[in-house]
């Protein structure tokens, strides 16, 4: 998709990013890893931002980032940028 921020594509106003958030929202602590972005403030929950090396480096690169910062016996991961054409 030549580089665009993914995470950042709106559905019905929602971001796909905002939209993932929000589904885990009630965890403990949520890590979400890529570039910092403008809503991060107006997310459903507080985030620990975390960056993949190298920086857009794929789903593995964004796993490897994130799993040293678990700190639970339970782990939910979402993809962001995965559109549901259902929604």
């Amino acid at each position: 998709m030549g580089g665009i921020d993914k995470a950042g594509i709106e559905i019905d106003g929602t971001t796909l990013r905002a939209r993932a958030v929000a589904a885990v929202a009630d965890a403990t602590t949520v890590l979400l890893v890529g570039p910092p972005s403008p809503e991060d403030d107006r997310l459903a929950a507080p985030v620990v931002r975390l960056r993949e090396d190298p920086p857009l480096g794929g789903p593995l690169a964004a796993l490897a980032a994130a799993v040293p910062h678990v700190r639970t016996d339970l782990l939910v991961l979402l993809a962001a940028d995965l559109v549901d054409p259902s929604a």
